[in-house]
């Protein structure tokens, strides 16, 4: 089965609009993947940046993204590209590998960085995120077919996660849209009332069992 899925900046003032448009196309999972800060009107996160106020409003920023529930995973969390005090990073980036721990949000390891000799994935960071126990997942972030499962880049994330410990997941749950939007329309209709209260419940109980049981698949 082919899924649908985007990666998408979480940007405050456009996020609600967001979500609206791309409903309308249907899809299956979001990803984040926070390339500028702000809202697309600050600093770019891959730009070497000796400013700790970048870094905090990177953290602050996807931390409210990862509690929004909309994402399936966190691509290249460590595309923020701060070179200055080590001590600095470490409390930032500690910070963040305990929101996504918190929210269950896995880290990936990018094999787009590795294939490209970028400044991530960072064993600086998969260090902390390894004393923090996040989990993780492998991702090609494909700009071209060959790179979709590129076997010396593969090797390499796979190497990366050996080497601290990581725990690499191949399985994770993502939203079912054609499932849930019925029910979801369904409780918009219903009346306030006792036996309306108990059917709401009864409809997200089973949403909550076909989202976490039924319709887990390997991606």
């Amino acid at each position: 089965r082919i899924l649908i899925g985007y990666e998408a900046e979480y940007y405050p003032k456009y996020f609600a609009k967001f979500l609206d448009h791309i409903e309308s196309y249907g899809y299956d999972y979001l990803i984040l993947g926070q390339h500028v800060l702000g809202n697309e009107d600050s600093h770019s996160s891959a730009v070497p940046t000796l400013n700790e106020e970048y870094l905090a409003t990177y953290v602050d920023q996807t931390n409210e993204a990862l509690a929004s529930g909309k994402f399936l995973y966190f691509a290249h969390p460590d595309i923020m590209n701060y070179t200055g005090d080590e001590k600095i990073y470490e409390k930032y980036m500690t910070r963040l590998c305990e929101n996504a721990k918190k929210y269950g949000i896995p880290l990936e390891i990018n094999m787009l960085g590795l294939h490209g000799g970028r400044h991530y994935p960072s064993d600086k960071f998969f260090r902390i995120a390894a004393q923090v126990g996040n989990e993780t997942v492998i991702g090609c972030d494909a700009h071209w077919p060959e790179a979709i499962a590129e076997e010396k880049s593969l090797a390499a994330a796979i190497e990366l996660a050996n080497r601290h410990g990581l725990t690499v997941k191949e399985k994770l749950i993502y939203k079912i849209g054609w499932i849930i939007k019925p029910f979801a329309k369904l409780l918009g209709k219903l009346k306030i009332g006792t036996i309306a209260k108990l059917v709401k419940k009864l409809i997200r109980l089973i949403c909550f069992l076909f989202k976490f049981f039924e319709h887990s698949r390997i991606i």
